[in-house]
């Protein structure tokens, strides 16, 4: 495809901008799920399930002990 619209003698500008924007989109979609506390995809709640789930392992740890 790449060869085809290099050939042609039309500039193609239309394509351009459709790759620039779908690989800005692709891009921000990787850096927000490397930074997901951050960024627009979000992991608040699961972070409240891993912490009430980490208390109820603590508070069971500590009845059997006693």
């Amino acid at each position: 495809m790449g060869l085809n619209l290099a050939r042609s003698n039309r500039s193609g500008l239309i394509h351009q901008a459709l790759y620039a924007l779908v690989m800005t989109a692709a891009l921000y979609i990787i850096v927000d799920f490397e930074f997901p506390r951050i960024g627009t995809i979000r992991i608040d709640q699961s972070d409240a399930l891993l912490v009430a789930q980490r208390a109820a392992m603590n508070g069971a740890a500590q009845g059997t002990r006693e």
